[in-house]
């Protein structure tokens, strides 16, 4: 691979919108200054977006004569044309898009960049995105936060001498993603300024204020392409400062996501989901910074509490979700969790009061509707589960899921033709281009077998493999429908493959292929993979049985040339 040769190596694209008071920080983070570059090794395209409240050109220029200001004007408050233009005025090879400029940088961002790129030219490299702060501002705005504490919290550090102290002011102690989280979009992501014309840049037809999911869909674009290795810079970071944004600075209820949804499908055609991809990643912490980055309070607490419920240990997990309730009052993961405890300790009040709080503080989070329904159809209560379901839906998410569950809610309301009907749909989603858990491939695998035809569960799972590659349950549930249909041949190589990605120690997958061999009346194999199953599962008082059946079956069988099961 050859090294970059141009000296202007990057164009940092970056947008305003009265942003005043930010932008000289976030300026002074892509300085020369700052980061180390030269000035002639990179240039800053400042957009003002239609501001009522302009930057001052001469500010902007302050920073280097390599530092440009643009006033855009336009009608909507959308960033995308903005970006779109000064994606094409860029006169570097590379291209950083900051599509809020409220976020500062860490300092070894482009250092880190352009060894990626000396070793893979055509890679997407990205970083996390952290709130200044101790908590997400969608959460600390409810507790004080606001722009005179940020003021005072990056007063009491040297951040302009040593950037990477913004991270001891800054969420992540506390946060739900890490530098190894595959996140949703990056506010600072690098790529070749060819790749992103050829991808189209921004989609303009984003019209929403701040874009709505626009920097979600190029980022998706991107991460879901093979050509292009998405490379996440470790113990690098941007950080969002409080300027009233229009979703990172109001309660989270008051988040337009279902706006920004409603936009995405009447754009695409079907709904956003997360993007499917895997990071590689590069960087490294320094000693220090190590010690300024404690692993999240609020994580380790909240998986200790789910795994404490998952073990019936109801009490304790109770106890911990408390503590986080006070130290994190508005998480709707929180009050989920403690719904779910006192719905298994089946304090049934104290469970729906916990999951409605946890949709009241983010209404479009689907998790807490199913849970809820699933308790009220346990109570009998199925006018409840529907009314929930159905506030649900007002959420426009196209997600089977939804479907699956008011699916369940209608069968065990008796009404199959509903149910069939909501499994049609589901179906029909799960055909879209959007992407899915494995486990609702499955789920609505199960219902389609039940409801519609072998053939239709069979189409899902293996839209689900395109999904989820190599996924080892969608192959396990194939494999049962494959020997349903004495498709042995298929049944085998798909339970094979299950083993391969992950089942070996799945007692379900060797009686599978117990029971396939045994189609073939390979009853030597069939009882080699029984006993598979035993080893791993030796309570199974069904499978010894069944060994002892095809054992006295093999004696009073002639004796055949088997192969050997194991081979």
């Amino acid at each position: 691979m050859s090294k970059l040769k141009d000296k202007k190596f990057i164009s940092i694209v970056v947008v305003f919108y009265n942003n005043q008071r930010e932008a000289p920080r976030t300026l002074f983070t892509l300085s020369s200054r700052y980061h180390g570059l030269h000035n002639d090794e990179f240039e800053v395209i400042a957009i003002d977006n239609n501001s009522t409240k302009p930057l001052d050109p001469n500010m902007v220029k302050s920073f280097g004569d390599n530092f440009h200001y643009h006033f855009h004007k336009t009608d909507l408050p959308s960033p995308c044309a903005a970006l779109n233009w000064g994606i094409r005025k860029a006169s570097s090879k590379y291209v950083m898009c900051l599509i809020d400029g409220a976020h500062m940088l860490s300092p070894g961002i482009f250092k880190n960049a352009k060894t990626v790129f000396n070793n893979f030219e055509d890679a997407l490299v990205y970083t996390v995105p952290f709130h200044l702060g101790e908590t997400l501002q969608n959460d600390s705005i409810l507790t004080g936060y606001n722009q005179q504490v940020e003021d005072q919290l990056l007063n009491s550090i040297p951040w302009q001498e040593d950037g990477y102290t913004l991270f001891t002011i800054c969420e992540i102690k506390n946060a739900n993603h890490d530098f190894y989280t595959s996140v949703l979009e990056s506010n600072g992501f690098i790529i070749k300024k060819s790749h992103l014309i050829e991808k189209g840049g921004f989609d303009e037809n984003f019209v929403s204020t701040g874009g709505g999911l626009a920097n979600l869909d190029i980022f998706k674009k991107i991460v879901e392409d093979p050509k292009h290795l998405p490379v996440s810079l470790i113990g690098e970071a941007t950080f969002h400062q409080f300027h009233g944004g229009v979703s990172t600075n109001i309660k989270r209820k008051e988040h337009p996501i279902v706006e920004f949804r409603a936009e995405y499908k009447k754009i695409k055609g079907y709904n956003y989901t997360r993007p499917s991809f895997t990071p590689f990643y590069w960087g490294h912490y320094p000693i220090y910074l190590e010690r300024q980055m404690p692993n999240s309070e609020f994580k380790k607490f909240l998986k200790s509490a789910r795994i404490l419920i998952k073990e019936n240990k109801i009490p304790t997990a109770i106890g911990i979700l408390k503590y986080l309730k006070e130290r994190y009052p508005h998480s709707p993961l929180v009050y989920g969790a403690l719904g779910l405890a006192h719905h298994k300790n089946k304090n049934y009040v104290w469970a729906e009061k916990n999951y409605l709080e946890a949709i009241k503080i983010v209404p479009s989070t689907i998790e807490p509707y199913f849970t809820l329904s699933r308790m009220y159809v346990s109570q009998g209560r199925i006018q409840d589960a529907f009314d929930i379901l159905k506030l649900a839906e007002e959420q426009n998410i196209d997600d089977p899921r939804l479907q699956i569950r008011i699916a369940k809610t209608f069968l065990a309301n008796e009404d199959t033709h509903s149910a069939t009907e909501q499994v049609k749909k589901g179906v029909k989603i799960a055909r879209s281009e959007s992407q899915f858990l494995p486990m609702t491939y499955i789920d609505l695998s199960k219902l389609a077998h039940q409801l519609l035809d072998n053939d239709i569960a069979l189409e899902i799972l293996n839209k689900g493999l395109k999904a989820n590659e190599n996924n080892p349950k969608i192959l396990l549930q194939l494999g049962k429908y494959y020997l349903r249909d004495n498709r042995i041949d298929e049944a085998l190589e798909t339970l094979n493959q299950s083993i391969k990605y992950g089942h070996e120690n799945i007692p379900l997958c060797h009686v599978l292929l117990s029971e396939a061999y045994k189609k073939l009346n390979d009853l030597e194999s069939a009882i080699l993979y029984l006993k598979k199953a035993l080893s791993l599962e030796p309570q199974n008082g069904n499978v010894r049985t069944r060994i002892k059946n095809l054992e006295q079956k093999l004696v009073l069988a002639p004796k055949t040339i088997i192969a050997n099961a194991t081979s």
